[in-house]
């Protein structure tokens, strides 16, 4: 007698919405401690980082949208959370170079601006298609797309 081969569980899409959601709190946190040494720290620095991650993950979220909505395979979520992982990396790269361009006699809100955009946006974008690409798993997965979908928001805000 032949035994009974399961087939593999796939995996639940609710760490990944964790992790997007606890990286982008850390994200709005840290970005400003980052740029400090360039810029200081101020109201300014902190205002600029929490708008340019907020803006990134609406950003991420929309173009996950479209993609989702087109088929995007079930391996786009990992593949956004790789992308935010290396543009976490790169993100101290990308901030310095930006930030020593600009004269110092620019207003502090624009520096903090350029450097929080230099710093956060790559990351806070593919942050934000992490939810995305996992609810339509999860959807495909559950007929009951509202609680679903409920859960996933959850677990996202519960990780921030």
């Amino acid at each position: 007698m032949k035994a009974a081969v399961r087939p593999p569980r796939e995996a639940t899409p609710g760490p990944a919405v964790f992790l997007a959601g606890a990286a982008t709190f850390a994200l709005e946190i840290l970005g400003p401690r980052r740029i400090a040494p360039f810029i200081g720290t101020s109201i300014a620095s902190m205002t600029a980082t929490i708008a340019v991650v907020l803006t990134g993950a609406a950003l991420g979220a929309g173009i996950a949208g479209r993609m989702a909505d087109r088929g995007a395979s079930v391996r786009a979520e990992g593949v956004a959370l790789l992308l935010a992982a290396v543009g976490l990396a790169l993100s101290t790269t990308f901030a310095r170079p930006a930030l020593s361009f600009i004269a110092p006699d620019v207003p502090l809100v624009v520096r903090a601006l350029v450097g929080a955009i230099a710093m956060c946006l790559p990351a806070s974008v593919a942050l934000g298609a992490v939810p995305v690409f996992a609810a339509r798993r999860a959807v495909e997965a559950r007929p009951l797309t509202a609680g679903v979908l409920g859960r996933l928001s959850a677990i996202g805000t519960v990780g921030g």
